[in-house]
């Protein structure tokens, strides 16, 4: 049987993912944790799937108003 948890998302401050700011894993639910984030631009890169699953390596942009706490 599969399962979504243990997939892994890296936030990202820039584009090209090289800046890496925290990392969001999901549990059984499919919900994760929460990073705090700052007013801006934020991209989200998975790193890593669950057995069963294909990574998706898009890079997705999230804009961020004010700051808080940032969860998937």
């Amino acid at each position: 049987m599969y399962t979504i948890a243990g997939a892994t998302f890296g936030i990202f401050s820039d584009q090209n993912c090289s800046n890496q700011i925290g990392t969001l894993t999901t549990n059984e639910n499919g919900e994760t944790n929460e990073v705090e984030v700052t007013a801006g631009t934020v991209y989200i890169k998975e790193l890593s799937a669950p057995k069963g699953y294909k990574l998706d390596t898009t890079v997705h942009a999230e804009q961020w108003q004010g700051c808080g706490r940032l969860a998937i």
